[in-house]
């Protein structure tokens, strides 16, 4: 019985190993890669040149330098950080614009930030100062803690002025120290975007207590937002366009004091027209307000608003 059952076990692996050898394993092979199907254009298609627009970005791409390895780079920057703090009238925009085109934004944003942040550095006023012309708003946040060291609190507050959002901007008036730092975040305030900035900007110079330096803050503007106070005389709130009128005056000048007389003969706003004249310095301006002195219609009008301000805002 064990013998019949040893025969028949050596005889089915005698089987199955002429069956393997008989079928040998499959090896599995990768099938040969799929052609990509070709882009057929339309019959219609007619190829056309660039529009000059579109030649003179290709040009500017093709001439675009390749971007420096790490070392060369970081060599470049610090020769234009080590250029700015040691050369006086160095335009830290140009050195900014030359080291985006060789670097990269992205590589001298973060260089530029640990240099600023590190009060060793000798380089470090001028990283402050560079990043006002390459940083975003997130890197006037990243500055405001400089505020807190006077070593570098008025580059920092300089580059935040210029890098920072009009509601931070608004939040940092509170924590200015003095009326110069007043001055500058009025300023860049106005010039971030004059018409969101109009309504505060008017509250301060309502207030006596601040109405002095926010009417300086607009000596510091190459370009005062005249338009936009000229369409402050037509507010709702009767404070708010005396407070537009005190501005105006406060700039005066021709293109103004034209502006105001084009108002009251066309009977526009005359009442605060006339108080911007009255509160100006120039001489067309005195001419404006003599004549309407001597116009029956306009002269009740003057001598109403006069009322409403103080001796010393009147005199000359």
């Amino acid at each position: 019985m064990a013998a019949t059952v040893l025969i028949a076990g050596t005889t089915a692996a005698i089987l199955l190993s002429r069956q393997h050898a008989s079928h040998p394993p499959i090896i599995a092979v990768a099938e040969p890669p799929q052609e990509t199907a070709a882009i057929v254009l339309p019959a219609s298609f007619v190829p056309r040149s660039p529009t000059p627009l579109e030649a003179l970005a290709i040009r500017k791409e093709l001439a675009r330098p390749p971007l420096l390895a790490a070392k060369q780079g970081q060599a470049a920057i610090d020769d234009a950080l080590q250029q700015l703090a040691r050369q006086a009238g160095t335009d830290p925009a140009a050195l900014a614009a030359d080291l985006q085109r060789r670097v990269g934004s992205a590589a001298l944003i973060a260089n530029l930030r640990k240099r600023a942040e590190s009060a060793n550095d000798p380089a470090q006023s001028a990283a402050i100062r560079m990043l006002a012309f390459v940083g975003t708003e997130d890197s006037a946040t990243f500055l405001v803690p400089l505020l807190r060291q006077p070593r570098t609190r008025q580059d920092a507050l300089t580059s935040i002025c210029r890098l920072a959002s009009l509601p931070m901007l608004w939040r940092l008036l509170p924590a200015a120290r003095d009326d110069a730092e007043r001055r500058q975040l009025i300023a860049a305030a106005l010039q971030r975007d004059p018409a969101a900035a109009m309504g505060d900007y008017l509250r301060l110079v309502e207030d006596p207590r601040t109405r002095a330096v926010a009417l300086d803050a607009l000596d510091q503007m190459n370009h005062p937002p005249v338009q936009q106070l000229i369409a402050a005389l037509n507010t709702s709130r009767v404070t708010d366009r005396l407070s537009a009128a005190r501005a105006l005056g406060h700039i005066d000048g021709p293109y103004t004091t034209a502006q105001l007389v084009s108002r009251i003969q066309n009977n526009v706003n005359r009442r605060e027209a006339l108080a911007a004249l009255l509160l100006s310095r120039g001489n067309q301006a005195r001419i404006a307000v003599a004549e309407a002195r001597q116009n029956s219609a306009l002269a009740p009008i003057l001598a109403a608003v006069q009322s409403e301000f103080t001796t010393s805002e009147l005199e000359p």
